[in-house]
């Protein structure tokens, strides 16, 4: 295992995936019940919830790119997220059908698959949005206007969203869930743009005693604004909009900081960190966790079943790469060159993976 992850850790920039890999575990804790840090009001979970979905979205804006048109954005996309989403759908059904008491016919399974990736809300929503929100990150990038009036922009479409599905709720509905999803694209753009702009602007790395000020501030700014429980499944924070943006922006700084510390004090790539590897591949395992904590769950406790599902990840990213590594973003299926769109069946290949 060692061997691996050394691996598969060179050239990379381990702080990022530090981040993602902190926030993954963390979904999985707070899939596994949340119990092991739900401790009298609550009041530090509520902080770790404003932070880990935060900080993918943060991410994502950090590292997008420029598209030279639309076709070439979704490409990329199908593959990354497209997809990955197909696959962990099939993977969910397959797990309903084995965990739950499912008629087993061709019509029943159609509509299972059907619900599971449009209509029932699942974990799956975070690939949909993530998906949604780099389409309409797009857009508003497009606009011949200046970087500020870019964040500005993207804050007001978060701020409309949230407020017009207060004022249209569409619960129970058919269409709810994808139109959780929409609402959920438009709040978080205020992450994507921002971590965009971070990007261009700061090049430079800062000094250690800058890092440790940002990350004290960013902490004190962090406990004093989260307040209530973030529930983007279905499009809703228990804080007011602008105390969500507040400490959620907080929580990132305060994580990047930390991050940046270690990497000052203790060079990353220097060392061999689980957590790093969890969040390179956090796809995979934001996608299979799910069956391994409905698989662990019949078994034993939420704290044990969190310890195997992180004792058996690194083994599932390994099965996942080498068997569908089109429809984990390890290859690209399809490929835009010169204005067409084509299929790479080699990617189905097992050969040279």
């Amino acid at each position: 295992m060692k061997t691996l992850i050394n691996n598969e850790m060179k050239q990379r920039n381990i702080s990022f995936d530090i981040m993602k890999g902190i926030c993954i575990i963390l979904v999985i804790v707070d899939h596994c019940g949340g119990t092991a840090l739900y401790v009298g009001d609550g009041k530090m979970w509520s902080m770790l919830e404003h932070l880990f979905l935060a900080v993918f979205f943060f991410v994502s804006g950090y590292f997008y790119k420029d598209y030279s048109c639309f076709v070439e954005l979704v490409v990329k996309k199908a593959n990354k997220l497209v997809f990955p989403f197909l696959l962990f759908s099939i993977i969910t059904v397959l797990t309903n059908l084995l965990f739950e008491d499912i008629r087993i016919s061709f019509v029943e399974i159609m509509k299972h698959i059907i619900g599971v990736m449009f209509v029932w809300p699942n974990y799956l929503w975070f690939l949909k949005t993530l998906f949604l929100s780099i389409v309409i990150f797009y857009v508003i990038n497009n606009f011949p206007i200046n970087r500020i009036c870019k964040c500005i922009c993207t804050f007001t479409v978060g701020f409309v969203a949230y407020y017009f599905k207060e004022i249209y709720p569409l619960e129970g509905n058919i269409y709810s869930d994808i139109y959780n999803n929409v609402i959920v694209a438009l709040i978080v753009q205020p992450f994507i743009c921002c971590a965009y702009i971070f990007r261009i602007i700061f090049t430079k790395q800062l000094e250690l005693r800058n890092y440790v000020i940002l990350f004290i501030i960013s902490l004190v700014v962090w406990s004093l604004s989260s307040f209530g429980g973030v529930f983007l499944v279905i499009a809703q924070v228990q804080n007011n909009i602008m105390l969500f943006y507040i400490s959620s922006f907080a929580a990132i700084l305060c994580l990047f900081s930390f991050c940046s510390i270690i990497n000052l004090c203790i060079p990353l790539e220097r060392i061999n960190f689980i957590v790093s590897y969890y969040g390179k591949y956090s796809l995979i395992v934001y996608g299979i966790h799910i069956t391994l904590i409905r698989f662990f769950l019949l078994y034993i406790n939420p704290y044990i079943c969190l310890l195997c599902v992180l004792s058996v990840m690194p083994v599932m990213i390994w099965v996942f790469k080498r068997l569908f590594p089109a429809f984990v973003a390890q290859r690209d299926l399809l490929i835009y060159e010169k204005g067409r769109v084509k299929v790479d069946f080699g990617a189905f290949s097992l050969k040279n993976r």
